[in-house]
Order: structure tokens, then C-alpha cells, then sequence
């Protein structure tokens, strides 16, 4: 019997510690396109991990925008759904469906870019530095690219 109370008690501190692992994810993290500055806030909902865009940069078009919006408020406006063009940058899921793989890994989640309307797959990985390496990709992981995202709030 105490062998068996031990398993269990052994069983339940290693999915803490895979919870608590798998949770590093979350959090504010700041992220540099070489177009914005955005920061995007990672959360858990069930078993997956996404987020939103809560802040960015440039709030406003330039005012030499090429499409005549410039000085009006940054909106989705690349999205293939035209009933989405309309929406505010601020509150966009644009990662979502990760899930945990271990190693401090998280795979099988989405990517939207709304600088662009596109969808791709993507992965993270939680760097030695603390940084998360997001990396996008349509179909193999090789046709993708990688960027790097900026924890905003201490851990």
C-alpha cells in the first residue's frame, strides 16, 4: 500500500511539474516584424496555448499610406474574410493551438500575420536566453522562417 501511495504521489509531482513547465509559455512577449512593434499575450485554454495582440507600436496608417488610409487606425485589413477588414489590430488571435512536446517545445499550433491575411502552421521553442523561438511554415517546417520574441514581463 505504500508503495502504491508513493506512485501516486510521484505521479501527481511530475504533472505539476510538466503543468508548471508547459505553462512557461505564458505571459507577454514582444515581438519586432520589422514593420510593428507588437506585443502579443500567450495564454492557456485547455490543453493549447494562443494569444492576441494587446499593444502595438504605430497605432495609426502612415500618413503616405499607399491605399489612402493614412492616419486612420490600424486594422485587419489584409484578411481574406471582408467581413474581417474591418477590425481593429488590437485583440487579433494571431497564434494559437500550440501544444506542449516537451523540452521546453510547443508544436502543432497556427501563425496569422495580419500585415500579410496569411495562415501558416508554426512551432515555438523556449531559448537558454528566455526567449521564445517562434518559427512559421506552410506544409514542412524547412519552408518557413523564425523569429524571435521578447518576454516583456519578468517570470
Amino acid at each position: 500500500m505504500r508503495v502504491l501511495c508513493l506512485l501516486f504521489c510521484l505521479q501527481a509531482a511530475s504533472t505539476a511539474g510538466a503543468a508548471g513547465e508547459a505553462d512557461a509559455i505564458a505571459g507577454i512577449w514582444e515581438v519586432d516584424n520589422k514593420k510593428d512593434i507588437v506585443r502579443i499575450e500567450i495564454g492557456r485554454t485547455g490543453e493549447t496555448y494562443g494569444g492576441s495582440i494587446v499593444w502595438i507600436q504605430e497605432k495609426f496608417f502612415p500618413p503616405d499610406d499607399p491605399r489612402g488610409m493614412g492616419g486612420e487606425p490600424k486594422t485587419d485589413r489584409n484578411n481574406p474574410d471582408p467581413a474581417l477588414r474591418t477590425r481593429p489590430i488590437t485583440g487579433i488571435a494571431v497564434v494559437g493551438g500550440l501544444r506542449y512536446a516537451g523540452k521546453r517545445q510547443w508544436q502543432g499550433g497556427w501563425l496569422y500575420a495580419p500585415d500579410r491575411g496569411r495562415k501558416a502552421r508554426c512551432k515555438a521553442k523556449l531559448t537558454a536566453r528566455g526567449t521564445l523561438r517562434v518559427r512559421g511554415f506552410v506544409g514542412h517546417p524547412i519552408f518557413g522562417s523564425s523569429m524571435e520574441w521578447r518576454r516583456v514581463e519578468p517570470r
